[in-house]
């Protein structure tokens, strides 16, 4: 049969014919268990999910006769370990031989291992996307000679949690208190520097005399003579 279908495909003929019942030269090949033939047709590009007018598969062929490696084969090729027929038969329904059966479950669990793999990728770019999202798009870079900058910046953090308010309104706070302390220095100073110094009493004759200079440019007597003396 391989020499046939070399023949035909040098002659241009179609490899995958179908027949009255719908089935191809697939379906012949997988059920006598020509593998060197469904090899052939598959590399040159037979589909191994033909169906023929019973919805029946290669890989149904295969399973209801009893030939693991043809069922190896087509699903290597992508055959449907799991698909059914027209009246819902898997290729697991249709089998009957305990080994053949067993490399049928084998096939299943490899399929729905390559699924969930399959899943996980997906799942794992679509968070990917997410946190790629919902992150700054320029993040700040770690600072490796300060030792202290993860300290900073959990500290940041943190008075940012319980205050309510970033770092730079802090800072902004920060500047206008200092700024109002510096004007409060400067109006005491101003304040200590327009103050009128207290002279000391001098020792000339307005102590003696008890005059005290009024300001109006008049001297007012404030001593007060002994009673006893007159």
């Amino acid at each position: 049969m391989l020499d046939e279908m070399k023949l035909l495909r040098q002659e241009g003929e179609p490899l995958d014919a179908r027949q009255p019942d719908g089935s191809t030269y697939l379906h012949v090949a997988a059920a006598n268990g020509y593998f060197d033939v469904a090899a052939f047709l598959l590399r040159c590009g037979v589909s191994p999910c033909v169906r023929d007018n019973d919805l029946w598969m290669p890989v149904h062929a295969a399973a209801c006769w009893a030939q693991p490696d043809l069922i190896e084969l087509l699903c290597e090729y992508g055959g449907d370990i799991s698909a059914k027929t027209n009246n819902g038969e898997t290729p697991l329904d249709l089998c009957e031989d305990s080994t053949t059966r067993a490399v049928i479950v084998t096939m299943q669990q490899q399929e729905a291992r390559k699924k969930r793999q399959a899943f996980g990728v997906r799942d794992s770019r679509r968070q990917s996307r997410k946190r790629k999202k919902f992150e700054s798009p320029q993040q700040p870079t770690a600072n490796t000679d300060n030792p202290f900058s993860a300290r900073g910046a959990i500290r940041r953090l943190s008075l940012r949690d319980r205050s309510g308010m970033t770092l730079a309104r802090l800072e902004a706070q920060k500047e206008q208190n200092d700024l109002l302390r510096s004007w409060s220095k400067e109006d005491v100073s101003t304040n200590d520097d327009m103050t009128p110094s207290v002279c000391s009493p001098a020792s000339g004759s307005q102590q003696d005399s008890g005059l005290v200079h009024t300001g109006s440019g008049q001297f007012v007597n404030h001593r007060r003579d002994s009673p006893n003396k007159k």
